[in-house]
Order: structure tokens, then sequence, then C-alpha cells
């Protein structure tokens, strides 16, 4: 078993890397030229996948037996932050929209469907897909047993089309996160022991991006697959070489974004609607004006990331912290 430092090494930097590829990939998305580019194709024929293939991993390292303890800690750490998140992006596109009633009513309805707002979509695949996978892994036990259902389950999510309605969008991503948390958790040990040298992560890395332009661009959100074994093998590949990667470095920075995934994955695209958008009036970015607003994004979310994680923890399904010091014969409340 790993020790718990090695784990936020190279966990923490995939996801890092991992989220800072979201918010480039969706400042881009606003400039149908470049979205078509073989950067924004590459980044996302994999980036969902590694969220839901970590999620796995973590199951299989804190290997919990509790199915009542395990589910009620992911609705304080998903659906919790869901329902806050979600109020939020609400708010943001009644200002944003000059508050039109018929896209107030449709994203009241996708968030109370579980379809979600945006990147919101994500939480409720998140949990439903962990939560029957942990159910899977606690009652079955037999893992050959397990990974054919979570297959089976996974299959069916690639029948689904987001034509078919909400419900099916719904439940086809939770489809989707079931064998991806499946991959990551049986393959937990593997990753963490073998490590692969420098020339075998450039084959890799060309690899990836060869297929993923084979491929086309990929929508996990919309259920968008075109080739649907070329997307598994992408994901697959893709999600491989960043978690290589970040073995390899061990950088503060990065590892900060990754302890603070959920905070910047709900809320960079409610910046760029409000501040460029709606403000400045930007509504396409190019390649240059495009890393601008990536680096004006990323100072703008560390300043939320403080203010949630310092003044608003309930936000994210936690307590603020009382503690009481003692200093000078008096009591003084620390929060």
């Amino acid at each position: 078993m790993e020790n718990k430092k090695e784990r936020l090494t190279y966990l923490d930097v995939a996801k890092g890397i991992g989220i800072l590829l979201v918010v480039i990939g969706h400042v881009y998305a606003f400039n149908r030229q470049i979205v078509d580019r073989f950067f924004v194709i590459w980044l996302y024929s994999f980036h969902m996948p590694l969220f839901f293939i970590i999620s796995g991993m973590l199951i299989a390292y804190k290997d919990e037996k509790d199915i009542w303890k395990f589910v009620k800690k992911r609705i304080k750490g998903i659906l919790i932050p869901y329902v806050f998140f979600s109020i939020f992006s609400i708010i943001v596109f009644a200002i944003v929209n000059d508050f039109n009633r018929e896209v107030f009513v449709q994203n009241v309805k996708a968030t109370i469907c579980g379809v979600g707002i945006d990147t919101l979509w994500f939480l409720p695949a998140l949990f439903f897909g962990e939560v029957i996978f942990f159910v899977l892994r606690n009652l079955l036990k037999n893992k050959y047993v397990i990974c054919i259902i979570s297959a089976i389950i996974y299959t069916l999510g690639n029948f689904m089309m987001k034509d078919y309605g909400l419900i099916c969008l719904f439940l086809g991503r939770i489809c989707i996160a079931v064998g991806f948390i499946m991959i990551g958790n049986y393959t937990m040990n593997l990753i963490r022991k073998r490590n692969m040298p420098w020339y075998g992560l450039i084959v890799i890395a060309i690899l990836s991006v060869i297929l993923s332009k084979i491929n086309g661009l990929v929508d996990l959100n919309n259920l968008v697959f075109n080739n649907h074994i070329l997307y598994l093998i992408n994901s697959l590949i893709g999600t491989y070489l960043i978690l290589e990667i970040s073995k390899l470095i061990d950088i503060d920075e990065i590892m900060y974004w990754g302890r603070n995934t959920l905070i910047v994955m709900a809320t960079h695209l409610n910046i760029i609607y409000i501040l460029f958008n709606k403000i400045l009036g930007i509504h396409s970015f190019g390649y240059v004006t495009g890393m601008i607003v990536f680096v004006l994004l990323l100072a703008v979310e560390r300043i939320i990331i403080y203010v949630v994680n310092r003044y608003m923890p309930f936000l994210m399904g936690r307590k603020q912290k009382r503690g009481i010091k003692i200093w000078k014969n008096r009591c003084t409340l620390i929060w």
C-alpha cells in the first residue's frame, strides 16, 4: 500500500494537469476554428476520463468497506457542492442573459434532473458512478464478475445519445463513468509500481495525438464518441500518459490546482461568461488572447479558491473549524 505522500504527489499532480487542460480546452472552445485543431481534439480525447480513472484509483487506495459511510461522504463532497455551484451558475446565466425566463427554466430543470449546467454535469456522473461501482465492489467481491458487469454498464452508455432526452444523457454519462472508475480501481497497483522510460512516454504521446486526430473531436458531456473503440483506447492512453508524467514532476503549483479541482471545474466558465463575455464583450479567443485569458482565469480562481476554503467551506460540504485560543487571559474564537 502506498503512503499518503506518494498518493498526493502523483495523483494530485495528475488532477492538476487535468484541470488545467480542461480550462484551456474551454477557453478555446469559444473559437470554432481552434476547437477543431489537433491540440483541442487531443486533450478532449482523454481529459474527462482521466478524472473518472483517478477516482477509481482513489477508491482502491482508501479501500473502504462501509457502503453507507462512503455514500454519506460522497454526498457531502460531491452533491452538496453540486447544489451550491448550480445555484450560483443559474444566477450567472440570469445575469448574462438579462434574466431570460426560458434559459432560467432550462437551467433549473437540468440541475434537478442531474444533467447539470455546463461543467457541473461531471459531479452527478461522478457521484452515481462511484456509488454504483462501490456497491458492486463491496457486495460481489469477485473482481472478474465486477469487471464484466462494469463493462456491460459502460457498453450500454455507448448506445445512449443526447437526442434521446435528458434522462438518457444523464444515465449515459453515469454508465461511462462506471467503466472508467472500474479501470482505475483495478489498474491502481499496476500504474503505481511501474514507471515508463522517457522514450516510452514519447511514443505514447505521439500515438495519443495520432489516434485522437483519427477519431476526431469527442465530447463525453454530450455522449459524442465517434469510433467507440478508438475513444476508449485514446482515453486510456492519454490518461496513462498524464499519470506517468505526473510521477516525474513534483511541482507544488500543479498540486495546488489538483487539490482544488472541484472549485475550478465548477467556476471557470462562469468567470468567462461574466468577466470576458458580459463585461468586456469578448466572445472568442485566439491562440495568444486565449493564453492571456487562461492566465487571468487562474488568477481569479486563486481568489475564489481562497474565499471558498477560508470562509465558505460549506460550499464544499465541509464544516467551518472552530478553535479556542487563550491569549493574555482572554478566550478568542478562531475560525
